[in-house]
């Protein structure tokens, strides 16, 4: 009894830690990988491995992913992004080695949130309270700007890796997917049923109007069907639609 109710403790535990941030030390480090004392994690998970100085300074040397997961330790992999360029930050030619910190989970809580209409949005943003959802009219305008009525993974990306975002909360065919920006992979899905009548097209937002440049006569300027577009678009299989 004392052995499942320790397990069941454990299970809690490592639940309410799945995504918030971590650091560890990394070890057997390659040209292109690592080794990191945490366990049972799912791959696409991402981070940042910094090198701590003598006189208290540290550089951020790269993002890392989390490419297989055993139950004690996983296995990430260096990614050349630049998800966290900022010209305020210096650059560096150390490159990751062993004893350098893995923060992983980084700004996983700033997200965008993909929504098909304001149920779902109140849903998500109840239940993830914590979170900072950055107002999806920023990014709506961010499409508007660029003539883009219909993002795309890159337009996605781009934004997030301006705003500081790590992952985007999408609302499509009844479930909730958390994506991890920088690996682009879902990294959970939990049932969300929300009124699939009540779609906005691209998206749950108060800006409208917006479109292609006007030269681009064949090009479309709204999503046909919302939950088939953004299942698709992270790579969930829809084919039972």
């Amino acid at each position: 009894m004392r052995l499942i109710l320790t397990i069941f403790l454990s299970f809690l535990v490592a639940s309410a830690n799945q995504f918030t941030q971590q650091n560890t030390t990394i070890s057997n480090v390659t040209k292109d990988s690592a080794t990191i004392q945490i366990g049972s994690l799912e791959v696409g998970q991402s981070g940042i491995v910094v090198h701590n100085f003598k006189n208290d300074k540290s550089t951020i040397l790269t993002n890392a992913i989390v490419t297989s997961s055993a139950q004690t330790s996983s296995i990430i992999t260096f990614e050349d992004s630049k998800i966290l360029e900022q010209s305020a930050i210096p650059t560096t030619s150390l490159k990751p080695s062993n004893g350098d910190v893995f923060i992983l989970n980084h700004l996983y809580n700033t997200s965008l949130l993909i929504v098909p209409n304001q149920e779902a949005k109140i849903k998500i943003k109840k239940k993830y309270s914590n979170n900072n959802f950055i107002d999806i009219d920023i990014f709506a305008s961010f499409l508007k700007i660029n003539d883009t009525p219909i993002p795309k993974k890159e337009d996605i990306t781009n934004f997030s890796k301006h705003n500081n975002i790590g992952t985007v909360y999408i609302q499509a065919e009844n479930q909730l997917h958390i994506v991890d920006v920088l690996s682009f992979k879902v990294i959970k899905s939990e049932s969300l049923k929300v009124d699939c009548n009540k779609t906005q097209s691209p998206f749950f937002t108060n800006v409208q109007d917006i479109r292609t440049p006007f030269f681009s006569w064949f090009a479309k300027e709204r999503i046909d069907n919302y939950d088939k577009y953004y299942t698709n678009l992270i790579g969930i299989n829809n084919d039972r639609k």
